[in-house]
């Protein structure tokens, strides 16, 4: 069956019951169909996850921002040839001195048509590596390299390099189908990507190809319950506005090994945790309003907002900000000020579904407005508040978002919710550190990749300076005012 719809692909790539067609197991040994047999992605169920697992772990160990600034540098003594750069700089990472088997052996790996010269180099790459190496190498060899060419044929001057990513997965993939295998049934089904990535119901002006424009998320071979483990690890870098802060801040982001994230309210605040180590911070939308005497989540303090970025974008740590739901339903409208708050230099920003009237933002205008907020060179970090507002479907929001660089899920707490959450989706997954909730190294068993402390440090500085005054009275401390007893101070 050929699978052309974007709701019924998107469907199948996320039921576990659809796997990839199996390989034959009798390859020779050090043969390329020996190796098929043996790699991730074709396998299924708990081989598939330890072998997932192992590249995962491959991937942790190296900085994509060190591999960029190689990539980039062994271009230029190449005075601007590219082919073969990627898989050259992968290799040397992953420890492998020789990469020149690599294209030959990637030649039938996908197709498992395979030959005298893909087998001699799979043994040639084995006698110097392992096979979670060579699966890597292989994997991203053909499709890094395609997507490159794909990607230069639509570069235009002044192309965001995330939108110009974005647009060629959707209109001209690496890989243009991808198959399935329904186990109850043993039916094959075949997901033509390129005709689900312009489905009309979905697209408007499905054929047109626009970097510059908002879109909805697009499918990719990655995609559902088998998600690809490159993509949150490597992303594009690029000369714009704000686009060296968001690098190094997306770097920060390591699922399982989670980056604390301060939030501050006002200069001193900042400062303070600037001056204490903090590589970067955030802004809470709590402290922010309450220091301008302003209701939260009402959308009233855009302009202290961005004036507070102003302030703080000289301390020396990334700064990512938090706007709300973007003040504004209007995509064009957020574009604006997320393009403002690039040009000051923050690394990124947090964009929430919940309204103040306690519903969530319509998943299709809430999808429209990430893709406003990115393209503009920032870390966007897409917060849903299902379990904040106990309302909606959560793992359905994270699925929806996956065209986000993050998810932010405040008000999840339970380990094995977060780890489910951390399944569905490929994107480093953020929540709230909770003071009765799990510790940091419990967050990072889950699988979390940052934990934001949100509104607890503003709220903790309050009661601090109230259990002073009260202390001069002969009074006692009381406990940390809640998010709610400030909220009802602020009305």
């Amino acid at each position: 069956m050929l699978i052309t719809r974007h709701a019924a692909a998107e469907a199948v790539l996320a039921d576990p019951r659809y796997v990839p067609p199996p390989v034959p197991q009798d390859g020779a040994e050090a043969t390329l169909a020996w190796l098929r047999a043996r790699v991730s992605r074709f396998s299924t169920g708990a081989t598939h996850a330890e072998r997932r697992r192992a590249l995962v772990a491959l991937l942790d160990g190296i900085d994509p921002a060190e591999l960029r600034v190689r990539a980039g540098a062994l271009t230029e003594r190449r005075n601007g040839d590219w082919r073969g750069v990627p898989t050259e700089v992968l290799g040397a990472a992953l420890g492998v001195a020789d990469t020149a088997p690599v294209a030959d052996a990637a030649a039938g790996y996908l197709s498992g048509e395979s030959g005298p010269a893909a087998d001699a180099a799979v043994a040639k790459l084995l006698a110097t590596t392992g096979i979670p190496e060579i699966t890597l190498l292989l994997q991203a060899h053909t499709a890094t390299e395609t997507l490159i060419e794909h990607a230069l044929r639509r570069l235009t001057l002044g192309t965001d390099a995330d939108a110009l990513l974005r647009e060629t997965l959707r209109h001209d993939p690496p890989l243009t189908v991808t198959r399935r295998i329904d186990t109850e049934t043993g039916d094959e089904v075949t997901i033509d990507l390129v005709a689900a990535n312009r489905d009309p119901d979905v697209f408007p002006d499905p054929e047109r190809f626009d970097p510059h424009r908002a879109h909805s998320p697009h499918l990719t071979f990655g995609h559902g319950v088998r998600p690809c483990p490159g993509p949150p690890r490597a992303r594009p870098g690029g000369g714009r506005p704000g686009g060296t802060a968001a690098v190094n801040f997306r770097d920060l982001h390591r699922p399982g090994d989670p980056f604390l994230l301060p939030n501050a309210w006002d200069y001193g605040s900042a400062a303070l945790l600037a001056a204490h180590g903090f590589p970067a911070i955030g802004t809470t939308s709590l402290g922010v309003s309450a220091v301008h005497g302003k209701p939260d989540a009402a959308g009233a303090t855009k302009a202290e907002t961005i004036g507070l970025a102003k302030t703080i974008s000289g301390l020396g740590v990334m700064v990512t900000v938090d706007i709300e739901g973007g003040f504004s339903d209007d995509p064009g409208e957020v574009s604006d000020l997320v393009a403002t708050l690039a040009a000051i230099g923050v690394a990124g920003v947090n964009l929430e579904d919940g309204r103040p009237d306690g519903t969530l933002r319509p998943i299709e205008l809430h999808q429209r407005i990430i893709e406003a907020a990115k393209g503009h060179g920032v870390f966007v970090n897409a917060r849903t508040d299902t379990c904040w507002l106990k309302t909606g479907d959560t793992l359905e929001r994270v699925r929806a978002y996956g065209h986000a660089d993050g998810i932010f899920v405040p008000g999840l707490s339970d380990p094995a919710a977060i780890a489910e959450v951390v399944a569905a989706t490929p994107l480093p997954v953020n929540v709230l550190y909770q003071p009765d909730g799990p510790p940091l190294a419990r967050l990072a068993e889950a699988g979390v990749a940052r934990v934001s402390t949100g509104s607890l440090l503003y709220r903790a500085a309050l009661g601090a300076a109230l259990g002073t005054a009260l202390g001069v009275r002969g009074e006692p401390a009381p406990p940390i005012p809640t998010y709610q007893e400030i909220a009802a101070t602020l009305r």
